[in-house]
């Protein structure tokens, strides 16, 4: 029998994961020589240490708030429309495709609550902030892609901690070392 205690999704996606960033980038080697079994390598910072994302999931309370502010939102749209409470059009425009990316950069950078490894034009480690996120997000589709992936995968949020050390996620691009799932 499964112990219900052991199916705490919801703590451990509020807890967060650490995400390694795939340099997608770069071709896959597909020889003997190749440690990465076929996943692309990491994205190596400065100091040759996998850059990463530590963030929450989406069953966290934090994604779950926001997705309820966004379908509040969707809802009231949808009731002023039928009572004539504003212009609202039956069909999805433009406009609206753009608010949903919009609300999901935000939810992303919002369920970001660390990182590793990131640096500036000044080849300065770059604290971590939500403005800073939201750059690199914005910079980066492939980054901020394999960010959405990975807080809608359960399982990494029950993955057990490994003994590869990589840096962990802290409020500044220099942090020590510490387990990490990817």
């Amino acid at each position: 029998m499964a112990k219900i205690s052991s199916r705490r999704l919801k703590d451990r996606a509020e807890q967060g994961a650490t995400m390694i960033v795939r340099d997608r980038l770069e071709p896959l080697v597909d020889d003997e020589k190749s440690p990465y079994d076929g996943e692309f390598p990491p994205l190596l910072s400065r100091e040759g240490k996998p850059c990463t994302l530590t963030l929450l999931g989406a069953d966290s309370e934090t994604a779950k708030r926001l997705d309820r502010q966004r379908s509040a939102s969707a809802q009231n749209r949808v009731v002023a429309s039928m009572f004539g409470k504003s212009k609202a059009r039956a069909a999805m425009t433009p406009e609206d495709i753009a608010e949903q990316a919009q609300h999901d950069l935000d939810k992303l950078v919002t369920l970001t609550v660390g990182w590793y490894g990131w640096e500036g034009e000044d080849e300065e480690p770059v604290p971590f902030s939500a403005e800073a996120v939201r750059e690199l997000y914005e910079q980066d589709p492939d980054t901020r892609e394999q960010a959405l992936q990975f807080i809608g995968d359960r399982a990494v949020f029950f993955a057990r901690s490994s003994t590869l050390s990589v840096p962990s996620s802290s409020t500044s691009s220099a942090s020590a070392s510490a387990p990490a799932t990817a």
